[in-house]
């Protein structure tokens, strides 16, 4: 177990120097080049490169892992993805991981993917409340295990499905139903699309299965956009006004993959939607008051429930633009949408390269990006988050594959937040939570938004802060081929607030902000739906996260120190 070992020997270090501690390092062959040396080791800049860039960007971003909103199923998958980054590049986990875990996840067990060692992990657990994420349309609510249930009755038998393999509850429609099972299309009624689902239906009294979305035909519904007719809290509102007393939503399955695209991300379960995308402009869709108890459920329930493949149907609705039949005789669900409220628990992922210079090595240099995004919206749009912030995460697993067997002088630490959209809750935490004594942070380096703009220019906040920054970043851009020829450096208040740098500011540490171009309107598909991994380009982020890892290289080599930054 090396790497555990290698962490108990950083956690010394931190705490006490002592020439055992050099004798030790020595043996592990740790030591790397004489003090003060900042060449970086041959290869690892040409290591970074666009190819890799995109296919992280691919994974993150696919429809599959549904916009990471935090928590998630596709924010876990992200995060599988990332830890299993940092396991090959030999990083090791912070030495109070399997301590941390265990006071804050109590009894659930670390998950096998994160696990390092006997007890160690690189997650970094955390508690929110309640309240945390209701700027985004739902409160912080989750299943309630014990009371949420579908059951098909059918013929004097009762057939089970699966929490969170099957259905989800819907937030904010909670309640318990028995009724009739009725099929109602997409549950649109719309005079001026001339659409009716409900038209010889009759959904009094009924539980109503309906399909996500809209019609996806090219030239009804506003072709290849989505009106508000496909949003969620409108379905549920005209089918109460029908008379219905429950309703199953099914989630339609994302295209199958071509043969390139085969070693995307596997099958997931059904994700509970603790929040909804707020798009950019935002939508005029709204929660109604007392709504239906609901659920969401899966393609292969819905084929389970109705012995149909609902899936099929609803592409012949989209080939057609029409409302299709679909008469189910003597089924009977109960159901019931419950959920409770409760804090919840999120992940920063935390990896550690240990330093190799007996003096400086207790010091550490941060690296981070959020991964992030903000999930689906209420129209069943995903946000891909290609390039918020699926860019600056695959820079983070480029900088981390280039220090791969490298021996830099003080220990670098590669922190992946969650939770950045709703106000840089991962990160604060982290900045307050350190797994080193704050003080010997040297410095942090933040990448978020890389993937669009001039090919050639990098946006960097924080020099008027920290002078001696502005400094090292023209150093690192001399040292090595970057592709970055020009570093446009903006001073605004306002965005140096609003990532994840700023949390580590706002607690005395220097930091250093790479973005892309500024002002942030240029990027029309900034908390978009169309923010996908076709709209980025991958040379751009290669070339920022080249300047990354030049800039984190220095800051962990050099003899000096930054003072705190200004205000």
């Amino acid at each position: 177990m090396l790497g555990a070992a290698m962490s108990r020997i950083f956690r010394r270090l931190c705490l006490q120097h002592t020439p055992s501690s050099r004798v030790l390092l020595l043996f592990l062959g740790l030591l790397g080049p004489a003090a003060g040396a900042q060449t970086p080791p041959s290869g690892a800049l040409a290591s970074i490169e666009k190819k890799q860039v995109q296919a992280h960007v691919n994974f993150l971003a696919s429809p599959e892992l549904e916009g990471r909103d935090s928590p998630s199923v596709g924010q876990s998958l992200a995060a599988e993805y990332i830890c299993g980054t940092f396991r090959s590049c030999g990083f090791v986990v912070a030495e109070d991981s399997g301590d941390l875990w265990k006071r804050v996840a109590k009894d659930e067990e670390i998950p096998p993917w994160s696990a390092l060692g006997d007890e160690g992990t690189y997650l970094r657990p955390f508690l929110v409340d309640v309240d945390t994420g209701s700027r985004r349309g739902t409160p912080r609510t989750r299943p309630d295990v014990k009371n949420a249930a579908l059951v098909l009755r059918e013929d004097g038998a009762e057939h089970p499905f699966a929490l969170g393999q099957d259905f989800v509850p819907v937030p904010r429609c909670g309640g318990e139903v028995v009724g009739e099972l009725v099929f109602a299309g997409f549950g649109i009624q719309s005079k001026k699309e001339g659409y009716d689902d409900f038209k010889g239906v009759d959904l009094e009294g009924k539980v109503a299965l309906i399909i996500e979305g809209e019609p996806n035909h090219k030239r009804r519904f506003s072709g290849s956009d989505v009106t508000a007719l496909a949003s969620i809290w409108n379905k549920i509102a005209a089918l109460e006004k029908e008379g219905a007393a429950g309703v199953l939503i099914m989630r339609r399955p994302y295209p199958k993959r071509k043969s390139k695209d085969r070693d995307g991300p596997p099958a997931a379960p059904l994700s509970y939607r603790y929040t909804y995308a707020s798009f950019n402009p935002p939508d005029t869709d709204r929660w109604r008051d007392s709504p239906l108890p609901a659920l969401e459920i899966s393609a292969d329930c819905a084929e389970a429930l109705t012995g149909k493949d609902i899936g099929e149907l609803a592409e012949r609705m989209d080939r057609s633009g029409k409302p299709s039949r679909l008469r189910l005789k003597g089924l009977e669900v109960v159901m019931n949408s419950a959920t409770e409220e409760s804090d919840l628990l999120l992940n920063n992922i935390v990896a550690l390269l240990p330093g190799s210079d007996p003096e400086l090595a207790k010091e550490v240099v941060i690296v981070g990006a959020h991964y992030d995004h903000i999930g689906v919206g209420k129209r069943g749009r995903v946000g891909y988050g290609a390039d918020d912030n699926g860019s600056g995460t695959a820079a983070l697993l480029q900088v981390a594959a280039a220090f791969k067997g490298a021996a830099p002088r003080r220990s670098v630490l590669f922190a992946s937040f969650t939770a950045e959209e709703d106000g840089l809750v991962g990160s604060a935490r982290l900045a307050r939570d350190l797994p080193v004594p704050r003080e010997q942070v040297v410095a942090m380096v933040n990448m978020d938004m890389l993937g669009v703009g001039e090919a050639n220019e990098v946006v960097c906040f924080g020099f008027k802060q920290n002078p001696g920054l502005e400094k090292i970043v023209g150093r690192a851009n001399r040292l090595g081929r970057t592709g970055i020829r020009r570093i446009t450096e903006v001073n605004d208040p306002g965005v140096f607030q609003r990532s994840d740098h700023f949390s580590f500011h706002s607690v005395g540490i220097p930091a250093v902000f790479f973005t892309e171009g500024f002002p942030i309107e240029k990027n029309k598909d900034y908390h978009t739906w169309r923010d996908t991994p076709d709209s980025i380009d991958p040379e751009k982020i290669a070339a920022s996260a080249r300047l990354a890892f030049l800039t984190t290289w220095i800051l962990a080599n050099q003899d000096e120190r930054l003072p705190p930054p200004r205000d």
